[in-house]
């Protein structure tokens, strides 16, 4: 008898261990399910941002765009001495091309970029505007026109 007393006694030890574990389980599940809706809450309020367009203006319908200001570090290649040029420039294209140059923006600021930065300190804003138009046509840029071209 002894041998079946010291297994119930065992049992009877262990019984309160029983609940315990099911409500550790139960908490647990319950602080799961609270982080994963937590979540998805703040995932939905998420959606709600969106992106600045690169430009400043949307594109017309008839064939023109105005680009945010182009700031851009200017070096001689000569001296050591450098600028900063600010350009403010707009763009002309055929509407019906309107969502091709649209599709092609980031190469054609690139396009610009790279001229402004090399070529900013040896032309005038009207010289500047030949060279664009020149290097922009590949993209169906009919013409560039630059309002402001300050160096400083």
């Amino acid at each position: 008898m002894t041998g079946t007393d010291s297994g119930n006694n065992k049992s009877d030890n262990l019984k309160w261990l029983k609940p315990l574990i099911v409500l550790l389980v139960l908490f647990v599940t319950a602080l799961m399910s609270y982080y994963i809706i937590d979540s998805l809450k703040k995932e939905k309020a998420g959606k709600n941002f969106t992106i600045k367009s690169v430009t400043v203006l949307p594109a017309q319908n008839n064939g023109t765009i105005a680009l945010e200001p182009f700031i851009v570090v200017c070096r001689n290649k000569n001296t050591e001495e450098s600028k900063i040029l600010i350009a403010d420039i707009s763009l002309s294209f055929p509407p019906e091309k309107k969502p091709d140059v649209l599709a092609r923006m980031f190469e054609i600021r690139s396009a610009i970029l790279e001229n402004l930065q090399n070529k900013g300190l040896s032309f005038r804003p009207d010289q500047m505007e030949i060279l664009l138009n020149d290097s922009l046509k590949s993209y169906n840029i009919r013409k560039v026109t630059i309002s402001r071209y300050d160096l400083k």
